[in-house]
C-alpha cells in the first residue's frame, strides 16, 4: 500500500518467487514465449537458410510474404511485424542494414559554389544545353535497406553479379537511352529491347572504348541534331576524362563539366534525384520476380 502496489502483483510474485530470483537481472517481464506455430516457423526458417546459402538476399517483405503462402492451412496467422521480429531472435537471424559513409572534401563549400557558377554561367551567358550522365551499378540480387541474414555467416559474392547501367538526361527532360554493360567477355544471342543498349565488358564498368561506344551509339542516335551546345556534367571517372575521349566529345559540341571527387551526392543531378527511385524500382521488379 505505502508503493501502490497492487494486491494481486503482490501474490503473482510470490507465486512466480523462484523464476524470478533465476531470472536474468535485465529482464523486464516474464513473457512465456510460446509458439504459435512451430511447425510454420520451422519451415520457413529451413526456407530463409537455403535463400541465404544460395546467396539470395532475403528482405522483412519478403519472409512475411512466404509465411503466409505457408500459412494457407493455419487458423488465425496474423504474420505482424512484431511476430516477425520475435521469428527472427527465435531462430538466430539478424537484420543487416545499409549503411553510407561519405567524407566531403577539404573546403567542399568553396567548390560546390565555385562549380554552380560554372554552370550557371555557361547556361546562361553562353546558351549552353546542360546534361548529366551517371554511372549507376547494380546487383542481380538487388539488396533492401534492411536484408535478413544468419548470425555469423560470412557474405557471399558472385563474381559476375553485377552490371553498370549508364543513365543520361538533359535539362530540358529529354531522356537518353540507357547503356547497360554486363560483366562478360561475350553477348549472348537473343532479343533485346531497342529502347536499351547492350554491351558487355570483362569487369563490368565504363573505360575509354566503353565512353566511346556511348558517344557513338547513345549520343549520335540521340539528341545530336538537338542542340548546338551541350555542357555535360559526369563525375570524374577515368573513362571520360582521357584525352581522346574529350576530343571526341568536342567533334560532337559537347563541353564537360566534372564533378570533384566527395561532390557527387551534391553535384550530380541523377545521384540526388533519379538514382535512388531508379534502383528502388528494379528492386521492387526483382522481388516481384522471385
Amino acid at each position: 500500500r505505502k508503493f501502490g502496489v497492487n494486491e494481486c502483483n503482490i501474490w503473482l510474485w510470490r507465486k512466480q518467487k523462484e523464476k524470478l530470483l533465476a531470472a536474468p537481472k535485465g529482464k523486464k517481464s516474464m513473457r512465456s514465449g510460446i509458439v504459435k506455430w512451430p511447425k510454420l516457423e520451422d519451415k520457413l526458417a529451413e526456407w530463409v537458410t537455403n535463400q541465404r546459402v544460395n546467396a539470395l538476399v532475403m528482405s522483412r517483405l519478403m519472409i512475411r510474404m512466404k509465411a503466409f503462402e505457408l500459412a494457407k492451412e493455419t487458423n488465425h496467422f496474423t504474420g505482424c511485424e512484431s511476430w516477425l521480429t520475435w521469428f527472427t531472435r527465435r531462430k538466430g537471424f539478424t537484420v543487416q542494414l545499409k549503411t553510407r559513409i561519405s567524407q566531403m572534401p577539404d573546403e567542399y563549400e568553396e567548390k560546390l559554389c565555385e562549380f554552380q557558377r560554372y554552370v550557371i554561367k555557361m547556361g546562361c551567358e553562353t546558351q549552353y544545353e546542360i546534361g548529366s550522365m551517371d554511372e549507376v551499378p547494380i546487383c542481380f540480387n538487388m539488396p533492401p535497406p534492411e536484408v535478413i541474414k544468419m548470425v555469423q555467416m560470412k557474405t557471399i559474392r558472385h563474381k559476375k553479379s553485377h552490371f553498370t547501367v549508364v543513365l543520361t538526361c538533359m535539362a530540358d527532360g529529354t531522356k537518353l537511352k540507357p547503356r547497360i554493360t554486363f560483366k562478360c567477355k561475350t553477348l549472348s544471342k537473343g532479343t533485346f529491347l531497342k529502347a536499351v543498349i547492350i554491351a558487355v565488358h570483362e569487369k563490368g564498368w565504363m573505360n575509354e572504348h566503353e565512353a566511346k561506344d556511348w558517344i557513338d551509339r547513345v549520343w549520335k542516335a540521340g539528341p545530336r541534331g538537338l542542340y548546338d551546345k551541350v555542357l555535360l556534367v559526369f563525375d570524374a571517372f577515368r573513362g571520360c576524362l582521357h584525352t581522346s575521349i574529350r576530343e571526341r566529345l568536342k567533334k560532337v559540341w559537347i563541353d564537360i563539366a566534372v564533378i570533384s571527387g566527395g561532390l557527387t551526392s551534391l553535384l550530380q543531378p541523377l545521384d540526388t534525384t533519379v538514382n535512388k527511385s531508379f534502383k528502388d524500382k528494379i528492386h521492387s521488379l526483382w522481388s516481384n520476380w522471385v
